[in-house]
């Protein structure tokens, strides 16, 4: 295992810390819940934030990695930490710019920062929109589900009960959320103070989740809108 952590700089004068992860098995900082991280999942990934607009609510995550898929993930994760079981996250997907087919961006609930670690994300695929992937357990499959819609302009929800998150989408001119499927994924995680010697509190990450897709230095952006988390 290797984790290193350095300050990072975003535009609007806002700091942010990262954690680089190889490998292995990781076991995270606690750190307040409000400030986002920049973390690097996998070996040969990369991030960087730059957060611009109204208030600085439009993020550009910059990121490169190998993909999200298969039995272990290399990709760029702007994220906060999360220690309610229940919640629901949304986010505005503007688009995705210097892609390649395969390059992916989108909304990732992620029980650990290990490259194998079980998540459900629901991420636009530059060739073929909006796309499930899910791994219900740590080193397990990738599942994959695509509806084959829409690159740009969408809005994109994770409602999470429990370990079972429900994946819904929809176009940002439209007034009607798309239920694409449930997938469920080992979150029941705990990590210092929120164990004690008769609960566990859950501990998982959730945010932007970016890869290119591809074994070289290229690189790619994606333009969105804050995760909004809300409590059930």
């Amino acid at each position: 295992m290797c984790v290193g952590r350095f300050l990072f700089f975003a535009i609007g004068a806002l700091i942010y810390s990262s954690e680089v992860v190889e490998g292995g098995s990781n076991v995270p900082i606690v750190v307040d819940l409000s400030i986002p991280l920049a973390r690097i999942i996998g070996l040969g990934s990369f991030i960087s934030v730059q957060q611009t607009g109204e208030e600085n609510k439009i993020v550009t995550v910059t990121a490169r990695g190998a993909d999200i898929g298969g039995t272990d993930d290399s990709f760029g994760f702007f994220s906060r930490q999360q220690n309610v079981t229940d919640i629901v996250a949304t986010m505005h997907h503007e688009k995705m710019v210097g892609t390649n087919r395969n390059s992916k961006g989108g909304l990732m609930m992620r029980a650990k920062l290990t490259p194998d670690s079980p998540h459900v994300s629901l991420l636009v695929h530059a060739g073929s929109g909006v796309t499930m992937y899910s791994r219900a357990t740590t080193g397990g499959p990738t599942t994959r589900k695509n509806v084959g819609v829409w690159v740009e302009d969408l809005e994109l929800k994770l409602d999470k009960t429990g370990n079972t998150v429900s994946c819904f989408y929809k176009h940002s001119s439209s007034p009607d959320w798309y239920h694409l499927d449930d997938a469920t994924a080992e979150f029941n995680w705990c990590v210092g103070e929120y164990q004690t010697d008769t609960e566990c509190q859950p501990v998982y990450y959730v945010g932007h989740a970016v890869t290119s897709a591809a074994d070289n230095d290229a690189t790619v952006d994606l333009i969105a809108g804050e995760v909004e988390i809300t409590h059930e």
